[in-house]
């Protein structure tokens, strides 16, 4: 088993394998073989010496002969049977009342079998059906389900581009699609516009996606903040395949630049560069949230923020003020009195809290109150702190 040659048998169908034997056979031309459906006709698709036999581990069937003329014509006379097979086929299921819908069918070269393709939702018990297609075409039948892709392989069409679908022209086997890819070549995720005929995703997605891949890792984002010659600028649009990436600058204007000349996106800002950024900020960022309660300016982080490695001293954070508690209970500031007689009193209180003293006694009081230890500041200070006046209860 030195050799091996490829056969298929319809268009854009799968590749089999076989042994040639004595048999010197050419690309292009057609051969019968046997197969598990009987003998059948194909055409050599890869010559002997192009597949190494020992990448095959499955058992190979040799080919039998070149084609002639008489078995060419037969395959021809089977084949203008088929419409005809797949009309009876679909006026049986009908008639059964099965779900089910009859697509096409096939047979082998010596018409001593039929196999008819269906699509269904659900599997169907179509065992009194096939006794019933047996009857009618004079023939051993068997009945093969497939899905959506395949139905639209069989079927043939024509895209919406115009040409014929890949799948009936040359794709031997269907891709694996995913949304992902949709997004990454930034189309529309609308199903109708990335669809095919078949009603799942358009294999022609996985064609260029890994062009699209290659160029987007080199582009910046949608939404990310670059630096641009015109300045601080939010990308907002990118053109993959033209290669231009639409700017929104601070001034609300737009700005369209050709990737190549921001080195293929590469305009975020440079990383030796330090950003416009208020001192506090910087600090605020990398300060532990329990922290920030009042951030101190000192020598080591303007030094720091000076040399650019602001953020390699800590932060320092002026402790939270001791309050002492007042001596009386007071009120809150602005609520009102419940009644005249409250009224009076608080105004009576805040007269004597007002009061100016005589003698010396003033002038004790004003020495404390410059030292901001007199019992009349700190009642001052304890309004201010409460944001206003209150009264006794």
């Amino acid at each position: 088993m030195d050799d091996l040659v490829g056969v298929r048998f319809k268009e854009a169908g799968r590749i089999y394998y076989f042994t040639p034997g004595d048999l010197r056979l050419e690309v292009g031309e057609y051969v019968v073989v046997e197969t598990a459906r009987g003998l059948e006709l194909g055409s050599v698709v890869v010559a002997p010496g192009q597949v190494i036999a020992n990448e095959i581990e499955e058992d190979l069937k040799p080919v039998l002969r070149h084609a002639t003329e008489d078995d060419v014509n037969k395959h021809a006379e089977w084949r203008g049977k088929e419409r005809n097979a797949t009309i009876v086929g679909r006026e049986a299921a009908e008639a059964a009342g099965l779900p089910m819908r009859v697509i096409s069918s096939d047979y082998n070269l010596d018409g001593s079998r039929l196999s008819i393709y269906f699509e269904s939702d659900d599997r169907v018990d179509f065992r009194d059906l096939l006794r019933d297609l047996s009857e009618q075409l004079d023939t051993r039948v068997e009945m093969r389900q497939v899905g959506p892709r395949d139905r639209s392989k069989l079927v043939d069409g024509y895209g919406r581009c115009g040409e014929r679908l890949c799948c009936s022209s040359w794709l031997t086997s269907f891709p694996t699609i995913s949304i992902k890819m949709a997004k990454d070549q930034g189309l529309p995720l609308n199903p109708t516009k990335i669809s095919g005929v078949c009603g799942r995703l358009l294999c022609c997605l996985i064609y260029e996606h890994d062009l699209y891949k290659e160029i987007r890792g080199s582009l910046p984002r949608v939404g990310q903040r670059v630096t641009t010659p015109f300045g601080d600028a939010r990308v907002t649009q990118i053109n993959t395949l033209k290669e231009l990436i639409t700017f929104q600058l601070e001034d609300m204007t737009t700005v369209v630049l050709p990737a190549a000349e921001v080195n293929y996106g590469t305009v975020v800002r440079p990383a030796d560069e330090v950003p416009a950024m208020p001192r506090y900020v910087a600090i605020a960022e990398n300060t532990p949230a329990d922290q920030l309660l009042t951030v101190v300016d000192t020598p080591q982080q303007a030094a720091a923020f000076a040399d650019g490695g602001y953020f390699d001293e800590p932060s320092e954070v002026a402790e939270e003020p001791i309050l002492e508690p007042p001596d009386e209970t007071i009120g809150g500031g602005f609520d009102e009195p419940d009644s005249e007689e409250q009224s009076a009193i608080g105004l009576l209180e805040d007269a004597i809290i007002e009061g100016a003293p005589e003698g010396e006694e003033a002038a004790a009081v004003e020495g404390e109150e410059a030292n901001g230890t007199s019992e009349h500041s700190k009642r001052r200070r304890n309004r201010r702190r409460r944001g206003g006046r209150g009264r006794g209860r």
